[in-house]
């Protein structure tokens, strides 16, 4: 749960003249600006805890996808050996459900242990053109079903945003422009049978040359 600096590719800016009074930020250890460009924070917690992924809208305002959920309902093989052959049985992601329930006992709370915590895809805005992000809405609304993995992919294409959170591809619209989405929509579902290890998931989402949607998915 740091503070975060959205990311390199947010955070540096060109610099308007080489004459500049103030002497910007320093970039963090490890990262090299090129000539002209400077590194500035441009979003922190509370406006965006736990980034996993975003991009960037045609407003200038940045979907970020959001994860609470890691080892807290997005589970691991590493830390969970009691179902490891079941899991590799698994052929559906229903299957996987029945894992859970079976061993439902070694959970604080039992079931309600994987809906504690929430996975979104949060907007944010700088609404007084100032350089810093100022306002935060949950766009996608709170993603926390049992199975539901970490929300690692988002694309904006036209009005719609598509997001990947296993098992599911969805698709969100926000009518209106008040950074909450109206539509949300299971386009795809089925990915994620086994749990596994957490890292590879359903993510990296692009739109190809025909106007097809890619994305990856690791099991």
């Amino acid at each position: 749960m740091l503070p975060f600096a959205l990311a390199a590719s947010l955070a540096i800016a060109p610099l308007q003249s080489s004459n500049e009074a103030q002497e910007p930020p320093h970039a963090p250890e490890g990262i090299v600006l090129p000539d002209g460009f400077r590194w500035d924070e441009w979003a922190r917690e509370p406006l965006v805890p736990d980034p996993v992924a975003f991009t960037v809208l045609p407003d200038g305002s940045v979907l970020v996808c959001e994860s609470e959920r890691q080892e807290r309902g997005v589970e691991d093989n590493r830390y969970n050996a009691w179902w490891l052959l079941e899991d590799l049985a698994a052929r559906t992601t229903e299957d996987r459900l029945a894992i859970y329930r079976r061993w439902e006992s070694k959970k604080e709370g039992g079931m309600a242990w994987y809906s504690r915590w929430a996975d979104r895809v949060r907007r944010l805005r700088d609404t007084d053109a100032d350089g810093k992000a100022d306002q935060s809405t949950n766009f996608s609304g709170d993603l926390r079903e049992p199975l539901d993995g970490t929300v690692a992919g988002v694309l904006p294409v036209d009005d719609t945003i598509w997001g990947t959170s296993i098992p599911h591809v969805w698709r969100f619209v926000d009518r209106d422009g008040d950074g909450v989405a109206e539509v949300r929509e299971r386009l795809f579902s089925g990915f994620g049978v086994r749990t596994s290890l957490r890292g590879p998931d359903l993510h990296g989402l692009v739109q190809g040359p025909a106007g097809r949607i890619w994305w990856s998915i690791g099991d």
